[in-house]
Parts: C-alpha cells; sequence; structure tokens
C-alpha cells in the first residue's frame, strides 16, 4: 500500500504535460537570445550552438541560433522529459 501512495505522490510532481521517455515529444519554440524555464536536472541538448539549458537553482532553455535540437531534462521519478527545441530569428521592433 505504501509504495502505491509512493508511486501516485511522485506522479503528481511530474510538471504538467511533461512527456517520459518513449512518448511523443513536445515542442518548445524560442527566438534568438530568448530563454525559458524547465523542470529538472541533468540537462542535455544534441546540438548546443543551437539550444543549450543552463542554471543552477532552476534550469532555463536558451535559443543560441537558428535551428532545431532535442533537448532532455531528467525528472525527479527518474524518467527522462525529452522536447524538440526550435528556435527562431529574433522578432524586430518597429
Amino acid at each position: 500500500m505504501r509504495k502505491i501512495a509512493l508511486l501516485i505522490g511522485c506522479l503528481a510532481l511530474l510538471p504538467p504535460g511533461a512527456k517520459a521517455e518513449g512518448e511523443e515529444q513536445s515542442t518548445m519554440t524560442l527566438q534568438v537570445g530568448e530563454k525559458r524555464p524547465v523542470d529538472g536536472f541533468n540537462p542535455v541538448c544534441d546540438d548546443t550552438s543551437v539550444a543549450t539549458i543552463s542554471g543552477t537553482e532552476s534550469l532555463s532553455v536558451e535559443g543560441v541560433a537558428v535551428g532545431s535540437t532535442v533537448c532532455s531534462v531528467r525528472l525527479m521519478t527518474g524518467a527522462r522529459m525529452i522536447f524538440k527545441v526550435v528556435v527562431i530569428e529574433k522578432k524586430k521592433k518597429e
């Protein structure tokens, strides 16, 4: 019974929309230079010339150059949340 309660408690900690390994990827679109927070630890991006994840207390994904890459973070449950990052040109102010 305690194991079931622990499992349910861990699942409740997942951020909304989080995808674990083997599930469909979510997509995050950023402008060059834009940062967006992401929950997790042990971040990895396939192409760091397009996007990076950094931070100490909390992590942020930053768009570096136009393109796309796949990034991931480890969740507290041990699963990896995998997402595609699409970086677009910064919108010019009129």
